[in-house]
């Protein structure tokens, strides 16, 4: 996804308050739980609380030790809450699995889809597309079948203004393992989620010549 914002100056005769359209262009987005990016881990952990979710207590990440794991229930559901940090500690990226049977799958993606189309207006993606043989009206009834074989297709995605950007958004989505995953990026994750991945293949590359040299 790509966002964008424009700075705005508000000029006075007394002189230029470009300081406080700055201020205003770098305000960051609000995300899951009313947190805001750039919250400290701190801060998220005690709005999970307040959701009455518990914080997953296995041994943390090594590669990404700041981020944080949660699970409880929202509207009825089991979820998984994600909360991805970069390295000083600042929210950039929240994932919510809303780990559902399968016939209740669709039926929650379109509850979620109709409130977010409420609070965020027209999407810039919007996707529903059901492949033979449940096309032509074939998915009636049928979604989570056709989900299941990777015949179907539900996305929907938001911008979102973050850091003076629209660089972030939010995503809705479901999955063949019958997941719907609601996601809210900040404008700096493109470039977080590059770091990770640079991070993932150095220690992937370093486990395949630890294992060469084991067996020499």
């Amino acid at each position: 996804m790509r966002y964008g914002k424009a700075l705005i100056a508000l000029v006075v005769l007394t002189g230029g308050l470009l300081h406080a359209a700055a201020a205003s262009a770098q305000e960051r987005a609000v995300s899951f739980a009313n947190l805001r990016f750039g919250t400290a881990p701190a801060t998220v952990l005690e709005a999970m609380k307040g959701l009455k979710l518990t914080p997953l207590v296995n041994s943390p990440d090594q590669l990404f030790p700041l981020d944080q794991r949660f699970e409880g229930e929202l509207r009825g559901r089991r979820v998984l809450v994600s909360a991805l940090h970069d390295p000083d500690g600042r929210l950039e990226k929240v994932l919510i699995a809303f780990l559902t049977p399968d016939e209740d799958c669709v039926p929650l993606f379109r509850t979620l889809k109709t409130e977010l189309l409420q609070e965020y207006g027209k999407p810039v993606v919007d996707v529903e597309r059901w492949d033979y043989p449940y096309n032509k009206g074939g998915h009636v009834g049928q979604e989570h079948f056709a989900l299941r074989i990777g015949r179907g297709v539900l996305a929907t995605a938001w911008d979102r203004l973050d850091a003076g950007t629209t660089d972030g958004g939010v995503s809705l989505t479901t999955s063949e393992t019958m997941i719907v995953r609601l996601a809210y990026e900040s404008s700096r994750w493109t470039a977080e989620s590059e770091r990770r991945k640079r991070i993932l293949s150095a220690a992937t590359q370093g486990s395949l010549d630890d294992s060469r040299s084991s067996s020499r």
